[in-house]
């Protein structure tokens, strides 16, 4: 009945892109994910793996057996935008905007070991 929680900083990948691989890996154990997300090209899978190799990491330090814990939340948030300006024509700006991605990965083993 133990719940394990590891969140990042603000990953400078919008939350959009974040999703489409994050929907790849839910509901898998945590070494399998990180396995699938390691031989994934796209971008967001390195954040999202490094997140769950931390929420790993908190198993690990609480002294829990790691086989029994499931992926019970993936959830990806949008941070801060970054509010930029770049020169267009005639004389004119046109704003810029990066968005940010706040990963949130909850570990539980309360999940339905049939």
């Amino acid at each position: 009945m133990a719940t394990v929680i590891a969140k990042t900083k603000y990953v400078r990948i919008s939350p959009q892109k974040t999703r489409e691989v994050l929907y790849l890996v839910e509901g898998k154990s945590p070494l399998e994910a990180i396995g699938i997300l390691k031989n994934l090209p796209q971008r967001p899978a390195g954040y999202i793996a490094k997140t769950i190799a931390s929420a790993l990491a908190n198993v690990r330090s609480r002294k829990l057996p790691e086989e029994n814990f499931r992926l019970k939340s993936l959830v990806v948030e949008q941070g801060p935008r970054l509010k930029r300006f770049r020169p267009a024509s005639m004389g004119k700006a046109v704003s810029v905007v990066h968005r940010t991605s706040h990963l949130k990965v909850v570990l539980s083993d309360e999940w339905d070991k049939k």
